[in-house]
């Protein structure tokens, strides 16, 4: 089991978002999630808790400006599979900008501002590095980037979309899953929604975006023909997009299924997200899904 970090997102000053992914699943079940905070690659705290069935976690900084030259912030994940703690995996350590950072040993100085806050497991105490020079120009054209894509969806051509995200380990499905051939022997399973996870996809996540619309066009299901929408997509860096997940037009109830695309970033942080999309017919397992779970 591999867990990775594969985004840090941050929305405000006082906010850092993060999420993070499972690779080389081999037990199923329910599996536990902690984000640790450090302001050095060493000496970690939890922030979160105990979290289960999310792929993300906001990180509240109580205060702390993360835009402040002097100091950088540092996390990682702790995974643990569903046979328990013995068998814990940890992910690299990443900055503010999604760098991995190596580990620093205990023989070295950590140096830098000391903040004490209360977190959900007790109080904190983080001791901050100073960043590198050139990360915090790198974090503040990032946000104005951000900023300014997010005033353009709200207030002069955008709009709410839903994310759903495909569910990759948990409990197989039960329904239509040969565990035998390994293969969904269902396309129209209403207990995983043709992903084989049972529940299928994660909880919607509401982010801002834009919908190129173009003609409809005609697309062949299951069931015969049938008139699908057409167009491309914009949307924002977070979170961000695997094979098979889902994006909900909330208003006019149109459907994508998503691959990743192409990216605007800054020095190799991503910003906008173009994912390809597929329009899903109205007679496909995906416009069962709810989106007010």
């Amino acid at each position: 089991m591999i867990v990775r970090i594969d985004h840090v997102y941050i929305p405000d000053s006082t906010h850092v978002m993060v999420q993070w992914s499972l690779e080389s699943v081999s037990e199923q079940g329910e599996y536990s999630f902690m984000v640790e905070r450090s302001g050095s690659p060493s000496e970690w705290e939890s922030v979160s808790g105990i979290l289960r069935d999310t792929y993300y976690y906001e990180d509240d900084l109580a205060g702390i400006n993360v835009y402040s030259l002097d100091r950088d912030l540092y996390y990682r994940i702790r995974a643990v599979p569903p046979s328990g703690e013995d068998n814990e995996v940890y992910s690299d350590s990443v900055d503010l900008r999604g760098t991995p950072r190596p580990a620093i040993t205990d023989s070295e100085p950590v140096v830098g501002l000391t903040v004490v806050q209360d977190g959900p497991t007790g109080s904190v105490s983080t001791p901050f590095l100073p960043r590198p020079k050139d990360g915090r120009r790198r974090v503040l054209v990032g946000r104005a980037i951000q900023r300014q894509a997010m005033i353009y969806f709200k207030h002069l051509d955008g709009q709410e979309l839903l994310l759903l995200k495909r569910r990759h380990y948990g409990w197989r499905c039960t329904d239509c899953f040969d565990p035998l051939t390994k293969t969904i022997v269902r396309s129209n399973c209403t207990t995983c929604y043709g992903t084989s996870w049972q529940g299928g996809y994660y909880a919607p996540y509401t982010l801002w975006g834009k919908v190129f619309r173009q003609p409809p066009r005609t697309i062949r299901t299951n069931t015969g023909k049938e008139t699908a929408a057409g167009g491309g997509l914009i949307i924002m860096g977070f979170p961000r997009i695997t094979e098979g997940d889902l994006l909900v037009d909330p208003f006019n109830n149109e459907r994508w299924l998503l691959e990743p695309g192409s990216d605007s970033r800054i020095r190799g942080i991503p910003y906008l997200q173009y994912p390809k999309a597929s329009a899903v017919a109205r007679s496909d397992i995906e416009f069962d899904i709810p989106t007010t779970r």
